[in-house]
């Protein structure tokens, strides 16, 4: 597996705003590196990026989930609980 990009729910939780041009100036100021993208402008931010600058260490890979899926299991439970 490549390295992943932000989600644009994670972009939108890294910075606290809401649009390309705000996302990008608080991604300046913290000093995180993106690429914009070429139609609309939006920040593209690499997942190990982030970990890095913020000093945690990137996840690794899961093998068994090659397309970066990530399964809220508690979701899911207290999903089945109220179909019940």
């Amino acid at each position: 597996m490549t390295d992943r990009l932000l989600t644009s729910a994670e972009l939108e939780r890294l910075t606290d705003r809401h649009g390309p041009a705000r996302q990008a100036r608080v991604l300046r100021a913290m000093g995180i590196p993106f690429s914009a993208h070429p139609f609309d402008g939006t920040p593209k931010v690499l997942w190990s990026v982030v970990c890095e600058r913020l000093g945690a260490a990137a996840p690794a890979p899961d093998p068994a989930n090659e397309d970066g899926f990530v399964v809220d299991v508690e979701a899911v439970e207290r999903y089945g609980q109220k179909a019940s």
